[in-house]
């Protein structure tokens, strides 16, 4: 130190009262905080903990108060003085405390605020924080496993035998298969296949039956590669084993479902109540009394009849004539008994055929002479086919119009287009077509209509027009209607002027003649 002449000072050897070693003191001039270090430090040597006094800096305040590292002097290194002895301990463990500036002491890291030697630290090995497996020293910074191992994340492990870490760290070897020599060896023994990284048997693993992630179902074993049941037992599958002599589900097969009211009994399934038989979807049904299954499965009454002693019976006030239940009171085809039929166009009354026209065609049609087109006001008088009987009088259909004595349609008719002798070729058209009884200069099919005859008509009017019934020139004849495009047969009968008529027999139907308001029978079940 240099006093205030600027002379280097020469510092008074002191003895430490503690241990008697010899210390260099200040000099005089030294300030009140450089005597505070001197007996921090004095303090130090004897105790060992800096801390235990309040505004006790690190041992090298002593040195470094007032003044540059270059000023400071060099403490005894007697092993004997309490200083050393503190020292020792501090280095022992691998960490000594921090300087009153945050710094540590050469070799030692701050590390989380603690001072520690990262050479030989196993919590702090090379680097904070890197913690050695348990029962590895640390080592010139490194790990130091046993003879053999390597240390893999916090474990020393043997990488020629561990299935975890073969051959390399973290290198895991299937389940069931050994690391030899650090390689991981194929699947063998009694586990001989590879699933998914799993040495399996495929020959008796239920969850890998005969191929990898084939599960055997509930109850089920693996034997030789197939899923199979104990004795008594079918497998099904996901479903498992299955008793097929009992299993309403499975009846003497996989998937074989007994009908409602069915129980399976030795693989068959029967029906629960005695005297009923088993029809299949239908289940189980008394064929004694079931109209839809009477006398056997699928024998069906018809209308209006029931069932009994397994045969169908026709009800109250009415007889079984050719297999049908009939009224003979009123029925024309079977008039009082199941064998008289009364002529066309008759009706039965109680039990009697009755004609209120004209018996025509020996006796065989009871015709209506005002609306009868075979038959037109006198019998043997035929229309034309595009005429009817209108008031005992043969005329244009309705909807046609006389031209030249021929009924037409002057809607699509080429030469009476609109009205009579309008004739659609003399107008000097390209494409001369009548449309709606107009002369266009046009094609049907731009227009979105169907050619016919010279006129374009639309698809629609092809089912109930007679003069192109179905398709086009198709006429019906003058006893015929057209319906749902078919020309179909009908008959009037004198005793009716509305539907329901009583003279329409089975398999025609009751309907009003198109364009006008009097009853038809027509054949089929269609009207125009």
């Amino acid at each position: 130190m240099v006093d205030r002449s600027g002379r280097l000072a020469t510092p008074v050897e002191r003895k430490d009262p503690f241990v008697g070693a010899a210390l260099a003191a200040p000099t005089l001039e030294v300030g009140m905080a450089n005597k505070l270090s001197l007996l921090c430090a004095v303090l130090l040597s004897g105790m060992a903990a800096l801390s235990a006094v309040e505004g006790c800096g690190g041992s090298d305040n002593l040195f470094n108060s007032g003044g540059s590292s270059s000023d400071a002097s060099t403490s005894t290194s007697n092993s004997s003085g309490m200083g050393g002895m503190a020292s020792s301990a501090s280095s022992s463990s691998g960490m000594a405390s921090s300087s009153s500036s945050g710094g540590c002491n050469p070799p030692n890291t701050d590390c989380n605020g603690n001072c520690v030697d990262t050479q030989i630290d196993s919590n702090n090995c090379g680097m904070c924080g890197k913690v050695c497996p348990p029962g590895a020293p640390c080592a010139g910074g490194l790990c130091q496993c046993g003879a053999g191992e390597t240390a893999c994340g916090n474990a020393c492990v043997n990488l020629q035998t561990d299935t975890n870490n073969c051959g390399v760290c973290n290198n895991t070897c299937a389940v069931g298969a050994m690391c030899n020599a650090g390689m991981c060896s194929a699947c063998g023994g009694m586990t001989p296949n590879n699933c998914n990284g799993i040495c399996v048997n495929l020959q008796n693993d239920p969850n890998n039956c005969g191929m990898c992630g084939n599960v055997c179902g509930p109850g089920a074993s693996c034997t030789g590669g197939a899923c199979a049941c104990g004795a008594g037992k079918i497998y099904c599958g996901a479903i498992g084993c299955v008793d097929a002599t009992s299993d309403p589900n499975h009846c003497g097969m996989c998937g074989n479902q007994c009908p409602p009211g069915n129980n399976c009994v030795s693989g068959q399934c029967v029906c629960a109540v005695p005297g009923q038989v088993n029809c299949g979807p239908a289940g189980c049904v008394d064929v004694s009394s079931d109209p839809d299954h009477c006398g056997q499965c699928g024998n069906q009454c018809n209308p209006g009849e029931s069932c009994m002693s397994g045969q169908c019976i026709c009800p109250v006030g009415k007889m079984m004539c050719s297999g049908n239940c009939v009224d003979i009171t009123s029925d024309p085809q079977a008039c009082g008994s199941c064998n008289n039929q009364c002529a066309v166009g008759d009706v039965c009354t109680n039990g009697q055929c009755m004609c209120a026209g004209q018996l025509c065609m020996l006796g065989q049609v009871c015709a209506d002479l005002q609306h009868n087109p075979n038959n037109c006001g006198m019998c043997g008088t035929n229309c034309g086919d595009p005429q009817f009987c209108d008031g005992g009088m043969c005329a244009c259909r309705p909807g046609l119009t006389v031209c030249n004595g021929l009924c037409v349609d002057l809607d699509d008719s080429f030469g009476n287009c609109g009205m009579c002798g309008n004739d659609c070729g003399n107008k000097g058209f390209t494409d001369p077509r009548c449309v709606s009884g107009v002369c266009q200069d046009t094609t049907c099919v731009a227009i979105g209509r169907v050619y016919c005859n010279g006129g374009c008509v639309l698809q629609n009017d092809f089912q109930s027009d007679p003069l192109n019934c179905g398709n086009c020139g198709n006429v019906c004849a003058a006893n015929e209607v057209c319906a749902q495009g078919g020309c179909q047969q009908y008959y009037t009968s004198p005793s009716c002027n509305a539907c329901p008529c009583p003279a329409c027999t089975a398999g025609t139907t009751c309907c009003t003649y198109p364009g006008s308001n009097f009853p038809v029978c027509v054949q089929g079940n269609n009207c125009p």
